[in-house]
């Protein structure tokens, strides 16, 4: 089968837009390429700041976002950015290898966000972010 499948579109028939989230800079630019040799159209930042920054000035169909990113979580993140933009609560995809963490499993149940636990294979991440293709809406639809 491999990772050569038809990319994920938007209603409107674009390539899907993915915010990278990952603290990591080698793994941030090795998970973006992926992506993007999916056909879709990825942005990658380093922390959560940058991530807010990009989520109030652009739209994204996918936010994959770790959940520790240094001084601000991936958690902190989430709560920041569904407080501006509410639909944004069902496109997060979290990486953690903490999902034993008490505080990790309590965000994730009381959200329903999804989760890839670390470590995962490449197949499994694509396969993670084509689950949210149904979901995916105009850009900046604000719906």
């Amino acid at each position: 089968a491999g990772l050569a499948r038809r990319a994920g579109r938007n209603d409107l028939g674009g390539a899907m837009r993915l915010l990278v989230v990952e603290d990591e800079p080698a793994l941030r630019q090795s998970v973006s390429r992926l992506l993007q040799a999916q056909g879709w159209r990825v942005a990658g930042v380093g922390d959560a700041e940058a991530a807010l920054a990009r989520l109030e000035s652009e739209a994204f169909d996918v936010v994959l976002c770790d959940v520790h990113l240094g001084e601000r979580s991936g958690i902190d993140l989430y709560d920041a950015a569904v407080r501006c933009r509410p639909e944004l609560a069902s496109r997060f995809l979290f990486v953690t290898g903490d999902v034993l963490s008490h505080e990790v499993r309590e965000f994730l149940e009381r959200t329903g966000a999804r989760q890839l636990s670390k470590p995962f294979e490449l197949a499994e991440l694509v396969d993670a972010v084509r689950q949210f293709v149904p979901l995916a809406q105009p850009a900046g639809s604000g719906r």
